[in-house]
């Protein structure tokens, strides 16, 4: 079976759940640039206060699933309070991931994200989880199935860009970038090599942050933001390789971490002349 094919087979599949609302086909898959090994992500909406047949949803995956019906299941909140709940299965030895999104919490963070309110949450993320993310996944996701046309008008609600979250993100990341590279440059000397490279990956997640919003689009899931930051208009030259070139010379040699920690300062300085 063709991607395509697969996929139009679980909408409608899931389209007879009840309290489905509608699905988002995620970001890099609507796209096209997915790495095949990364599978494919559908985004299920469900009104909170209608409620939805989880217990379907859990059947389907089963029916789905390759390895036996090991697949993984999370429970309400267990990926911390913004997650909601999840399940993986192995199709065809790809990962394909179902992520449940409240339409109501969308509608309000929207509200949020038009204020410059954002949330900032610790999660099974190497940097954060924001609010902002929601506003990601309905804005660069590609709506496959919209029951009423909700997820058409909360989609719609995201444009334009909200003046006061790009100058709360540029400001507030830009800062916590800058304080994570001198951290990172004084604890060199201190030969603590993980903690070194724990604010050398923060320096980079806030600069994601930062660049997206003076490019005046939502930031996605923390594993695509580094290739799509070369596409952006606003961005230094050669970013992605610079990034990576950095990661490569850290390591206990503190001349090559020292060389590392130069290429974060320039795209961090490249950054701020943008701004």
């Amino acid at each position: 079976m063709t991607e395509q094919l697969f996929i139009e087979d679980v909408v409608e599949r899931l389209q007879g759940v009840p309290g489905t609302e509608g699905i988002v086909l995620g970001g890099a898959n609507a796209r096209g640039n997915q790495p095949q090994s990364s599978g494919t992500t559908f985004v299920i909406y469900y009104d909170s206060q209608s409620g939805m047949a989880v217990h379907e949803i859990f059947k389907l995956a089963t029916t789905m699933d390759d390895v036996e019906g090991k697949f993984l299941l999370t429970s309400m909140g267990e990926w911390r309070p913004w997650m909601n709940l999840g399940v993986t299965v192995s199709v065809q030895q790809s990962p394909v991931k179902f992520l449940f999104r409240d339409v109501r919490k969308l509608s309000d963070v929207i509200d949020e994200c038009n204020q410059g309110i954002v949330n900032i949450e610790y999660q099974c993320h190497p940097h954060c989880f924001t609010n902002v993310i929601y506003l990601g996944e309905i804005s660069l996701g590609e709506i496959i199935w919209d029951r009423s046309g909700k997820l058409a008008v909360l989609k719609e609600r995201t444009k334009p860009y909200p003046s006061a979250l790009k100058q709360f993100i540029i400001e507030r990341f830009l800062w916590e970038a800058s304080y994570s590279l001198q951290a990172a440059a004084k604890s060199v000397s201190k030969k603590d090599f993980s903690y070194t490279a724990g604010h050398c990956y923060r320096v980079i997640s806030c600069l994601h942050q930062v660049l997206f919003a003076l490019n005046e689009v939502y930031g996605p899931h923390e594993m695509e933001a580094a290739d799509l930051v070369d596409s952006l208009e606003i961005a230094p030259p050669n970013y992605k390789s610079r990034v990576n070139e950095a990661f490569r010379l850290l390591n206990t040699d503190r001349k090559q971490t020292e060389t590392a920690l130069d290429i974060l300062r320039s795209l961090l300085n490249e950054t701020v002349l943008r701004i």
